[in-house]
């Protein structure tokens, strides 16, 4: 069941938090040891060997299912030394699905390349696939957006396309930054989506133009959390990366946390995958997605005054510059402080400072003061992010913190925020579909 963890502290703060943030007018935080292994119920336990208890475990478990082949073709060839490049591997917290046995060689190694020393990468802004491929793109966008499927009948990916779509997109966003400062103003941005395809082909659909769907003619800017709760979390997946295939500088894609592999494993994303395909198949796929959103960006900028990324803004080291030195790809959001801020943190209203996230056990609320305070760090005007269900949609917090929340459910509606030309941000509200 979903849940809005958005703070409200007169309803969550106990009496000697409110007295401590009335007398203090210190910044502080303290980030706790929450890294460790979620433990799962037994009826949702999907992988057996994903069962341990001991987290490292699942970083070897997942590296196994990326075979030799994915990872040869994965890769820029390397000369650097085995023993060299497994002993740097165990140690960079950042790299933990790419961790690779012994037995493989250098060359074979999906990571190699980023343990040598930094190299400019060119950004892929053009549509690079044969005519041939892109009209077999388009054929299975077709189909995930068939009347069947927009009622929840399944698309039966053959594993051959999953996978080549993947390598394809993976080789796309891996050399775009991890903040993304030239996003373009006239935009939609669309939040958490959490496997909900009608809710996709929605938003589509109210941007189409003279009977073209809205991604031939508008550009996106997605927040993350594209996976989990919803029951066709393989057809948005497939759907955003085909369309950042086909339209690399009109479609952007950010990361949520819900694109990490701990959270996702046991959070709906590993189950569905285990239901689709034969247990090796299920495996293999979901490995090399969760590979790939490993190179996901993680902030952007639209017209060097929107800020806009999955939760909230980070007190540690929050600057262009800090963020700019952050490097792909990223598996563990504590691997990072400010990394886990970005995907975790919340706003809180009536809070001065910061406070620990103990709705979410991880990361930061933060308060009016502290947000005004980063806005002005990174010379920006206002922000957009996800990450909590709103009942109307959205939610605006001193004038210029917009929270959007893109599905609708029973009990809320959902929204998009327009960003226009001259960047002022519009909202468009969807009603739930009763039909």
């Amino acid at each position: 069941r979903l849940e809005n963890f958005y703070l409200h502290p007169e309803k969550k703060l106990t009496p000697e938090q409110k007295d401590y943030n009335r007398k203090h007018d210190i910044k502080q935080i303290v980030y706790p040891v929450t890294d460790r292994f979620l433990k799962i119920n037994s009826e949702q336990r999907f992988f057996e060997k994903a069962l341990s208890e001991d987290e490292g475990e699942i970083i070897k478990w997942l590296t196994t299912r990326i075979d030799k082949t994915t990872l040869k073709n994965s890769a820029p060839r390397s000369t650097a030394s085995q023993s060299t490049v497994s002993k740097s591997a165990a140690e960079d917290t950042r790299f933990p699905c790419q961790l690779f046995q012994s037995s493989l060689a250098s060359d074979e190694s999906l990571f190699t390349a980023l343990l040598q020393d930094p190299v400019v990468i060119r950004r892929i802004r053009e549509c690079r696939a044969t005519e041939k491929e892109q009209k077999r793109y388009r054929a299975i966008l077709a189909e995930i957006f068939s009347l069947d499927t927009l009622i929840a009948v399944r698309v039966n990916f053959a594993i051959d396309d999953v996978s080549e779509i993947v390598s394809k997109v993976k080789e796309i966003i891996r050399t775009e930054p991890v903040l993304i400062e030239d996003i373009p103003a006239g935009i939609t941005v669309v939040t958490d989506l959490h496997g909900k395809l009608y809710e996709l082909y929605r938003v589509f659909r109210a941007d189409s133009v003279n009977g073209k769907p809205g991604y031939e003619c508008t550009k996106y800017l997605f927040l993350g959390d594209y996976v989990d709760r919803g029951e066709m979390g393989l057809e948005v997946v497939m759907t955003l990366f085909i369309l950042k295939i086909l339209y690399p500088s009109k479609v952007f894609l950010l990361k949520g946390n819900h694109e990490f592999y701990k959270t996702n494993h046991y959070m709906g994303f590993g189950l569905e995958m285990y239901k689709r395909y034969e247990k090796e198949e299920a495996e293999l796929l979901y490995a090399i997605i969760n590979d790939c959103f490993g190179y996901l960006s993680i902030a952007g900028i639209q017209g060097n005054k929107i800020f806009c990324a999955h939760a909230g803004i980070s007190i540690g080291s929050f600057t262009r510059d800090e963020m700019r030195r952050l490097e792909k790809p990223y598996f563990r959001a504590a691997a990072d402080p400010l990394v886990s801020d970005l995907v975790w943190s919340d706003p809180a209203f009536n809070l001065k400072g910061v406070h620990f996230n103990s709705a979410r056990n991880v990361s930061i609320y933060f308060g009016e003061d502290e947000f005004n305070h980063a806005m002005e760090i990174i010379n920006c005007k206002a922000m957009i992010r996800g990450h909590a269900i709103m009942a109307d949609g959205y939610e605006m917090a001193w004038n210029r913190l917009f929270s959007v929340f893109t599905i609708t459910g029973k009990t809320n509606k959902g929204a998009v925020a327009l960003v226009d030309e001259l960047l002022k941000v519009h909202l468009r509200i969807f009603t739930a579909d009763t039909n």
